[in-house]
């Protein structure tokens, strides 16, 4: 039995399914953190919503990938996954950033 895996295509519904379990988690360990006074799990809780932000922001990438050519766009939609990519970059360079200026102060 042959068969294909085709990795440009991602399940809309699996990324719907981790945006909820990371916004799940995200708000278990928010209220463990306040419950318990542990300032580990609610920085943890903050760590796990700006992946569900990813995530998110991946589920609508995919969403407009999949949008056909048009003649304002004549060869689709496809490079907003590099954006998207870029965008979460940057991210993650400001929150580096942000952090290394913290700890040194």
């Amino acid at each position: 039995m042959a068969h294909s895996h085709n990795t440009d295509e991602v399940s809309l519904p699996k990324l719907l399914f981790t945006i909820f379990l990371n916004l799940l988690i995200t708000v278990a360990q928010i209220v463990g953190g306040l419950i318990s006074g542990s300032l580990a799990l609610i920085s943890d809780a903050i760590h796990n919503f700006s992946d569900s932000i990813s995530v998110v922001l991946a589920y609508f990438v995919q969403v407009l990938s999949r949008k056909p050519a048009s003649a304002k766009s004549i060869f689709g939609y496809k490079r907003a996954e590099i954006l998207a990519a870029f965008i979460n970059a940057i991210a993650l360079l400001g929150i580096s950033v942000y952090l290394i200026f913290e700890a040194i102060d």
